[in-house]
């Protein structure tokens, strides 16, 4: 495999794997940010039916005791117990935030408000106490089965927030494994690199370093197609190499300098010039 192929190939793999994990972790936050919202809403929705059935089962226990007493002050008790459900209701409808939830509180509300037109509605001149207190019952159980119908809607709804979080702890499963992952591949790509390029460019630098004072060093030929072909360069030119290296012996010995005459040979040569 040449080093060109190999940085490419690990690059492309490092950069897939790594863009791969920025989309996971990307996309799981946004998906948990949205989670943490709906639940929170749910729960705050699940706590306001909660309160308008505590609240409803307040007003009716004061209208039954209102209706035995017949006092003025009972009436007032229920008038009030009457205010608090409509506004817990008003406060549910404005945190509603699908289509469901708000058809099942417009079911609600016309329930409540027959039921409290009902209490309005009876006559302790015309009517006994059992009477009325009869009469109370058949609205106010169809008030209080549409606020379980309310109540079970966002149960539900909790249990399948409950059911995404577990797709969403899968999906937290899945980029920790993506990014154990990145890193086995990056500890695959050091060994590789240490294997294909770094050991035999070393093996290739002792053995030039070598070469001038043993002649039979040879560059050894391992890793990567480009230091492979620098090995076999070297060896192809270690012939030649040689040859160079060896012919300035054989010249220095046919253009060594003569030494010097001496000087009376100098001399004598010079009188018999001038004969």
């Amino acid at each position: 495999m040449s080093l060109r192929s190999l940085l490419r190939r690990t690059g492309a793999l490092v950069g897939a794997m790594t863009l791969a994990g920025v989309l996971a972790l990307l996309g799981s936050s946004l998906y948990l940010h949205r989670l943490t919202h709906d639940l929170s809403m749910t729960v705050e929705s699940l706590r306001l039916a909660e309160q308008i059935q505590a609240e409803l089962l307040d007003h009716h226990h004061a209208a039954v005791l209102g209706s035995l007493a017949g006092s003025v002050e009972h009436a007032r008790i229920v008038d009030a117990a009457g205010v608090e459900v409509l506004r817990t209701l008003s406060w549910a409808h404005s945190h509603a935030t699908v289509g469901g939830e708000h058809e099942l509180l417009r079911s609600l509300e016309n329930g409540i408000r027959a039921y409290l037109h009902e209490v309005a509605s009876l006559d302790p001149a015309s009517t006994t106490a059992e009477e009325r207190a009869r009469a109370l019952v058949g609205s106010f159980d169809q008030a209080f089965d549409r606020s379980e119908e309310l109540v079970e809607y966002h149960l539900e709804q909790a249990r399948t927030a409950r059911r995404h979080a577990n797709i969403e702890a899968g999906v937290a499963v899945a980029g920790v494994a993506l990014a154990l992952a990145l890193i086995g591949g990056l500890a695959l790509l050091a060994r590789t690199l240490r294997r294909e390029v770094f050991a035999p460019l070393i093996s290739l630098d002792a053995a030039l370093r070598a070469y001038p004072h043993e002649r039979s060093t040879r560059a050894p030929d391992i890793g990567a197609t480009e230091v492979r072909d620098i090995a076999q360069a070297f060896q192809r030119a270690r012939p030649r190499i040689a040859e160079s290296t060896r012919k300035p012996d054989a010249l220095s010995r046919w253009r060594r300098p003569r030494s010097p005459e001496p000087a009376w040979r100098v001399e004598d040569r010079v009188r018999r010039a001038r004969r």
